[in-house]
C-alpha cells in the first residue's frame, strides 16, 4: 500500500472478444488501503447482516446456463453442483415479492443486467448457486489518500 491503488471506475473492464485493450490512466483517485484480516459470512442471515456495512466477494456455481443466458429476473435455481466462479455480492432486496441477492460479475457491463445478476435469497444454507456457502469480505485499515499521477 506505499503508492495506493485506483478505483476501478479509472480501469472498467474492457471486453477481449472486442479485441480492445485498456489504457495506462495519467490520473485517478489512488487509495491507501491495507487488509488487516478479513471475515466469512456463511449462510444467507451472516451474508444479508455483511452486506448491511460493505460487498461480499463468494464462491458461486455460476458455469450452468443460468449464468451464461442471464438478462434480468431473479434466478431461482442453478443446474450444476459446484462452485467455479467469484462474484462480488453487492446487495439484497426484493422485486415483486421474491427476495433476492444482488451480484456484480466480472464479465462486463454487456453480460447479464448491466453486469449483475440476482439470485433468490431465502433458500437457506448455502444459497442459490452456493452464493451464501464461503463468503468472504476484508477487514479494511487505513484512510483514503488521493494522488494525482499513478505509476504505469
Amino acid at each position: 500500500t506505499k503508492n495506493g491503488i485506483c478505483l476501478g471506475k479509472d480501469y472498467p473492464y474492457t471486453s477481449g472478444k472486442a479485441g480492445l485493450n485498456g489504457e495506462c490512466q495519467s490520473t485517478c483517485k489512488k487509495q491507501k488501503l491495507a487488509i488487516d484480516k478479513y471475515s466469512w459470512a456463511v449462510g444467507e442471515d451472516k451474508l444479508e447482516k455483511a452486506l448491511n456495512t460493505q460487498p461480499v466477494i463468494a464462491s458461486v456455481e455460476a458455469g450452468n446456463y443460468a449464468w451464461m443466458f442471464y438478462k434480468s429476473g431473479v434466478v431461482m435455481a442453478c443446474p450444476g453442483n459446484d462452485y467455479d466462479h467469484s462474484a462480488l455480492v453487492v446487495g439484497y432486496g426484493s422485486e415483486i415479492g421474491v427476495n433476492f441477492f444482488k451480484l456484480r460479475n466480472s464479465w462486463g457491463l454487456n453480460w447479464g443486467d448491466k453486469g449483475y445478476i440476482k439470485l433468490l435469497r431465502g433458500v437457506g444454507d448455502i444459497g442459490t448457486c452456493r452464493v451464501a456457502e464461503y463468503p468472504l469480505y476484508p477487514k479494511i485499515v487505513g484512510t483514503p489518500a488521493p494522488t494525482t499521477k499513478p505509476a504505469c
